[in-house]
């Protein structure tokens, strides 16, 4: 019985090659049975490369510092928003509004930045839907913290309840913030992060929106409207500021834990990006 000839001498098996349907990490090309050891033939981008899936540290290292950035700038909007619910009995009209301004700029570059398209990444493609949808609502969102810092400077029932209105939408910025890093939070690889925010995209969500409700309610109660709603003010007010405190609390810390990861993958992608490719 004669031996089935091989293409390749015993001294050059041949190369290992995928043998299932993987695309490349930069510019999506099916790889099914592409060399191991070699390239993409679309991109140049090494196979090996591709293999290690989609983790932070594998990705461009200045588009992980924009994030890393992101989450920091979360954290002072955090800071600004508790100096301002400390003083905002107190302290001068002008002030409180200067610092709302200043907090509701800060949040809007934070989502800008986190959305950043990532470069050379076909998969970036596949939250296009939902970073987009996060940049409209924090232009909206913006808007509101805008309008609402000059109803503080020169009160007007028009604007307070406009203000409130476009907070209701502006919530929806804050759920797709969280949907978002939790996203990320996959690729440092983090479960737990991941989960964490989930949970707070819902459950800070929830809590705001009754708090809102609840302004709205009041200053419909103020304009002469039934009595019944200032006694459902009085019901939802305590369980609605215990979520937020609740919630406030453990996204700070989730944001403080995402910081210290996205800062240690930054690390790592520019390590990888300076290492040499392999000939």
């Amino acid at each position: 019985m004669s031996e089935e000839l091989s293409p390749f001498p015993p001294d050059h098996p041949a190369p290992a090659v995928i043998e299932t349907q993987t695309f490349c990490s930069s510019c999506g090309y099916n790889l099914h049975l592409a060399p191991l050891d070699g390239k993409c033939p679309e991109c140049g981008t090494d196979v090996a490369r591709s293999l290690q899936g989609d983790r932070l540290a594998n990705a461009d290292p200045q588009w992980v510092a924009k994030l890393r950035t992101a989450v920091t700038l979360m954290l002072v909007n955090a800071l600004l928003t508790f100096i301002v619910s400390l003083f905002v009995s107190s302290a001068p009209r002008s002030a409180i509004a200067l610092v709302s301004a200043v907090a509701g700029t800060v949040t809007f570059a934070a989502m800008w930045l986190l959305t950043t398209p990532e470069p050379k990444a076909w998969r970036a493609e596949q939250t296009l839907t939902i970073r987009m949808a996060l940049r409209i609502c924090a232009v909206v969102n913006f808007a509101a913290t805008l309008i609402g810092a000059a109803n503080v400077v020169a009160p007007n029932l028009t604007l307070a309840l406009l203000t409130d209105s476009l907070q209701i939408l502006g919530l929806a910025s804050f759920w797709l913030f969280f949907l978002f890093l939790s996203r990320i939070a996959r690729r440092i690889p983090s479960p737990s992060l991941s989960t964490q925010c989930k949970i707070i995209m819902w459950g800070f969500t929830a809590s705001m929106f009754l708090v809102i409700v609840m302004l709205i309610a009041r200053a419909a109660a103020a304009r002469g409207a039934a009595p019944a709603l200032s006694q459902a003010i009085a019901v939802f007010a305590c369980p609605a500021a215990l979520g937020i405190l609740v919630f406030a609390i453990w996204m700070l810390i989730v944001l403080l834990r995402l910081r210290t990861a996205l800062a240690t993958a930054a690390a790592q992608a520019q390590q990888n990006a300076a290492a040499p490719q392999p000939l």
